[in-house]
């Protein structure tokens, strides 16, 4: 029974690892259209992290929404809703017992999205590559697919905006990414 599970396992891991290549092929081909449109990212982020809530309550980490209210970005908002979710499942990975930081704000014309953790942080030698497909931990008990930043680059590439990150050992990580603003919503995000 054990070794049935265990293969089952196995194939369902192969199968959800296919779909997600799929995914990052899908935003990465030019013939993806997104659909575009004005996102109020408050309750989106705020959504998220109820049906997120069961994973932070198992890491016991914090996690707090401090986007604005009314602050809204030009975007694909399932597409947006994946980008946020691939980055606060990473963070819960790494900052058990810790917390986590969603915010937003207007930078150089843009908006500016954040998702920071207080966890173990990357080491310097691995951040370049954390982009890059099938990219995974070392530590087997925190590895995931090796896709899930992939497709965040991916996306927020296709958005026309740029994904960074910054880390230091036992000090946390810190991912930002821009997105556009709606036209004329300069005066309406602060």
């Amino acid at each position: 029974m054990v070794r049935t599970l265990q293969r089952n396992l196995g194939r369902l891991d192969a199968l959800v690892t296919k779909v997600m290549l799929e995914q990052v092929n899908l935003v990465s081909s030019a013939g993806r259209k997104l659909e575009l449109r004005e996102v109020d990212l408050w309750p989106l982020v705020q959504n998220l992290l109820h049906d997120m809530r069961p994973l932070s309550d198992a890491s016991q980490t914090r996690v707090l929404n401090l986007v604005p209210k009314d602050f809204t970005v030009q975007a694909d908002a399932a597409l947006l809703t994946q980008v946020f979710q691939n980055l606060v499942s990473n963070a819960l990975r790494y900052a058990p017992h810790g917390e986590v930081l969603l915010s937003a704000r207007v930078a150089q014309g843009r908006v500016e999205c954040s998702v920071e953790d207080d966890g173990e942080g990357i080491p310097p030698e691995r951040l370049e590559q954390v982009f890059d497909k099938l990219e995974t931990d070392p530590d087997p008990e925190k590895s995931g697919t090796g896709l899930g930043l992939a497709i965040v680059k991916q996306t927020v590439e296709a958005h026309g905006g740029e994904v960074t990150v910054e880390s230091r050992p036992d000090h946390g990580t810190i991912f930002r990414f821009t997105l556009p603003l709606p036209a004329g919503a300069d005066a309406g995000n602060s």
